[in-house]
């Protein structure tokens, strides 16, 4: 199946400005919010017909989806992760201090074709408020496979200031496309993996100054048949 380009699939959304009197098409520099949050970079919106058109591609790999085209079929597919209704199969634990790390994954075994669909959460299990600082991803997820291939979650390194009270739980999803693919084991394999075993694991790096350096790690392991 085929990448889509950036603007060959749309997604169409009413746009609510004076109807054209001529029929026309224009392309409009854009800032998109995603749940309020400025994207920060500049994409392209077409408006044709008094609709407003932008790329689902952009918006999909926002939302941690991967996006392809059949030609043949004309069948434009959609993959995105949900944890919301899953059970885990697997899953690890590790503490420092007050904070638990854990790592949990729907399946241990897993068909090449299926999404991997992998979860962590950082919380704080102690008995007292605790503030403590991070880098804009409080922990990233690293996939190794058999041979040492890596592919490792990379967030900014704004350094962001954490508030938790008792039980605060901080919650991420496994987001296979946006991992960055050093030794590129898994080219064009977004939100699937090949047959293989490998380890995931999530690592948290924070401190109670901005000088600490806490490292908290937790890891399973799934396979891929």
């Amino acid at each position: 199946m085929k990448r889509l380009g950036m603007v060959s699939a749309l997604v169409c959304i009413l746009f609510g400005a004076t109807a054209f009197t001529n029929t026309k098409v224009s392309l409009l520099p854009v800032i998109m919010k995603f749940n309020g949050i400025e994207d920060g970079e500049e994409s392209t919106a077409l408006i044709y017909k008094n609709r407003m058109y932008v790329p689902l591609k952009y918006v999909s790999q926002k939302f941690g989806a991967d996006l392809s085209y059949d030609g043949e079929s004309k069948v434009v597919s959609v993959v995105y992760p949900d944890i919301r209704t899953a059970k885990s199969e697997i899953s690890s634990s590790n503490t420092s201090g007050p904070f638990k790390l854990s790592i949990y994954s729907k399946r241990q075994i897993y068909k090449t074709d299926e999404p991997i669909k992998v979860w962590a959460d950082f919380t704080n299990v102690g008995q007292e408020k605790k503030i403590i600082n991070s880098a804009s991803l409080l922990f990233v997820f690293r996939i190794t496979d058999e041979n040492g291939g890596e592919m490792l979650d990379i967030g900014g390194l704004e350094l962001l200031t954490h508030i938790f009270e008792p039980n605060d739980e901080y919650i991420r999803n496994m987001d296979l496309y946006h991992l960055n693919d050093f030794e590129a084991p898994f080219l064009n394999k977004r939100l699937t993996l090949p047959k293989g075993n490998y380890t995931i694991g999530a690592y948290a790096r924070f401190g109670y100054k901005p000088e600490d350096t806490i490292n908290l790690d937790s890891e399973i392991e799934i396979r891929v048949e």
